[in-house]
């Protein structure tokens, strides 16, 4: 290993950045170090690296100088950490089928995995006390610091489940939300295309009247003398000349499409689409030119934005494998339980709901034993393995996501194989929450009962929901309540 270190942190992968002699050579490989072929390891430098330098694979900055602390020095200092502390989105066999964790950190809740070093960036300086208190106030301000002091807080499975987890194959369910532009082979339809263009509203062409002239009284009227027309009184060749002034040919058209030729894109896309224009509108050689280029460079992008639109994929399963974990929070948040059902031993709320929430499951156990041989709920703490999306696509809130405050895993009395065929999304809310912009989330949970899912050995994975649990209260919450009852007695047809 020492000799390993050796090599790689010889001179020849050192970096001189007040080297001036060199200082063309230096900025183009200050520039590239994320480059597979770039190969520095250390960089020197004095007050090199304030502006317009920025770097996502740097780990370890050390500061050689014991200059008195000052506003300005602990500043320029916070302002090269932040620079440093962009993420690295490196690769990960576990992560690189999921778009969701593609530019994300991944093991802020995993911390003991050694994948997490590639997550951390090292300060080192000095034990100057006064000089850590001023950088700490500088990093504050740069946005660098936790508002609030947050407390390392391990959680561990506990042991009862140890022994379920170790018995039965467990797996889980979500959906993603992808790019449509990350999509293999996606293709935009002719009518989305069209609703994105209909109703495009076109400025006035004139060639008798020059821009400088135009007065904002006369534009507001353009907009309000407007008639819908289609396309089709302006001839092809101004298309066709209008996607060459634009440098558009078809296979740049065509790359999410499937016309068969720019013909077929312009009389079957374009001119079928109805517009906008202003009831002054003549239509000229030189005016229908114009049209043609604002609608073509609406075109282009309308079509970029229809890329960076979310698709929501199919619920599909993988297999549990949740194990300790570590999270950074306010301790005072946190509490130690003796449920023997519940996956971690420590337990994260963010207000009393929670806990009510949890002494009602440890109040209806023996109703849950009768009909559940093994089971445990598990506190979501924000782990993105049960992040879901909404996937009803007439909605408003389509592709928006959230996670679930708790997940139930269950296999029935009357299952023989070592199986936990029964997974349920839980989500305590505030009666205030429940009834106004949070209902979406309970209206979709909804769409998930009694969805099955097959796993890679041909399992069956039933999903379940509950309405909000709002409160104890039988009067507020009856609609849980009668819900969790048919629950606990449902009989599911596998």
């Amino acid at each position: 290993i020492v000799n390993f270190l050796k090599n790689n942190f010889k001179t020849l992968y050192m970096l001189n950045t007040n080297d001036d002699k060199e200082l063309e050579k230096n900025q183009i490989l200050l520039n590239s170090l994320e480059e597979k072929d770039n190969q520095i390891r250390v960089i020197f430098c004095v007050d090199k690296l304030n502006e317009g330098w920025d770097v996502l694979n740097l780990f370890d900055i050390v500061r050689l100088g014991n200059k008195k602390a000052s506003k300005t020095i602990t500043t320029k200092e916070a302002q090269l950490i932040g620079r440093g502390a962009r993420y690295y989105s490196f690769k990960s066999d576990l992560f690189d089928f999921d778009d969701e964790f593609r530019f994300k950190r991944k093991y802020d809740s995993d911390l003991e995995n050694e994948l997490n070093a590639l997550e951390k960036l090292t300060y080192h300086t000095r034990n100057d006390v006064e000089f850590i208190k001023q950088l700490n106030e500088s990093m504050n301000k740069e946005g660098l610091l936790f508002e609030e002091e947050k407390t390392r807080i391990d959680l561990i499975v506990n042991e009862k489940i140890k022994e379920i987890i170790k018995n039965n194959k467990i797996y889980y369910a979500n959906n993603k939300r992808i790019k449509k532009r990350d999509l293999k082979n996606f293709y935009i339809t002719r009518i989305e295309m069209e609703q994105k263009i209909k109703g495009l509203q076109i400025p006035y062409f004139s060639n008798s009247i020059k821009e400088s002239e135009e007065k904002f009284e006369e534009i507001k009227e353009e907009y309000d003398l407007q008639k819908p027309s289609a396309l089709n009184h302006i001839d092809n060749i101004y298309f066709l000349k209008a996607m060459n002034i634009l440098g558009l040919d078809f296979n740049k058209i065509n790359e999410n499409f499937t016309f068969k030729s720019k013909k077929d894109f312009i009389e079957n896309c374009l001119k079928n689409t109805v517009v906008c224009f202003s009831k002054r509108q003549e239509f000229n050689q030189i005016n229908n030119l114009e049209i043609a280029k604002y609608i073509l460079e609406n075109f282009k992008s309308l079509k970029q934005n229809i890329k960076q639109e979310y698709e929501v994929s199919e619920f599909i399963t993988h297999e549990f494998n949740i194990g300790n974990k570590v999270v950074f929070k306010n301790k005072e948040n946190f509490k130690e339980m003796n449920f023997e059902w519940l996956y971690h031993k420590t337990f994260c709320f963010d207000s009393n709901l929670e806990k009510e929430f949890l002494n009602f499951i440890e109040v209806k156990k023996d109703e849950i034993n009768k009909v559940f041989s093994k089971w445990f709920v598990i506190r979501n703490e924000g782990f993105e393995e049960f992040k879901i999306y909404d996937n009803r696509k007439d909605e408003v809130t389509y592709a928006m996501g959230f996670e679930p405050d708790f997940i139930f895993f269950g296999k029935k009395n009357k299952d023989d194989d070592n199986f936990l065929s029964i997974q349920c999304f839980i989500e305590t809310k505030g009666e205030h929450l429940a009834i106004a912009k949070d209902a979406w989330k309970e209206e979709f949970l909804e769409t998930l009962k009694g969805k099955i899912i097959t796993t890679k050995d041909d399992k069956k994975l039933t999903l379940q929901s509950l309405p909000f649990f709002i409160n104890k209260n039988f009067n507020i919450n009856d609609k849980f309540l009668s819900s969790f009852d048919e629950f606990v007695s449902f009989q599911d047809e596998r």
